[in-house]
């Protein structure tokens, strides 16, 4: 699976550092998510899609813990289960194939431009203050 790519950022406040455990490896671009403690880890399928932080956009090698920024809002290029897609439509994250239609449940992005089925990579915006879910009283400092 081919890494996301980050097209375009919202607003300057749309970044935020958050913390990250000296054990956790982030890559660049990689979903992230944060589970109450502060901490922010790569996303896998395993976490609850409303603890979205965003995407981040430093990375982040085992052994270190300076904080990296995360973008909360992005437009993105990413990975996609075959399907069409419709500009508006309810995304969720898919750690083997990107993100996938919602079936309108755990709804991390909306699609940002049309795909026909046999799409392999898909426009997204990603904005975590639609999503709801995310504490906001655990953004740390903006950049």
């Amino acid at each position: 699976m081919a890494r996301p790519v980050v097209l375009a950022l919202g607003d300057p406040t749309d970044i935020l550092r958050w913390h990250v455990t000296s054990t956790e490896v982030i890559v660049a671009n990689d979903f992230v998510y944060e589970a109450g403690t502060g901490y922010i880890y790569a996303m896998s399928e395993a976490q609850s899609c409303s603890s979205l932080v965003g995407i981040a956009l430093d990375s982040s090698a085992s052994g270190e813990t300076d904080d990296i920024a995360v973008a909360k809002r992005a437009l993105v290029v990413c990975d996609c289960a075959d399907a069409s897609y419709y500009v508006g439509a309810g995304l969720t994250y898919s750690h083997s194939m990107g993100v996938k239609d919602d079936a309108g449940a755990n709804t991390i992005a909306w699609c940002a431009s049309n795909a026909a089925s046999g799409a392999s990579r898909l426009k997204i915006l990603i904005d975590v203050l639609k999503l709801g879910g995310s504490d906001a009283s655990n953004f740390e400092t903006y950049v």
